[in-house]
């Protein structure tokens, strides 16, 4: 699994399942350099959850 939590606290999780840490870390770091950290910053792909 991968989590990766922006500055304000936003979880982005990927769906796929990986083999291993460095996998998953491997994923992290191809999405930053194909999109730049923008692409968790923007709100557009973010599904809020109910507060309690």
């Amino acid at each position: 699994m991968l989590e990766v939590v922006d500055q304000d606290g936003t979880s982005h999780v990927w769906d796929d399942q990986f083999a291993s840490d460095k996998e998953a870390r491997n994923a992290a770091i191809q999405a930053i350099e194909e999109e730049g950290a923008v692409a968790f910053m923007r709100g557009d792909n973010v599904i809020r959850f109910r507060g309690r």
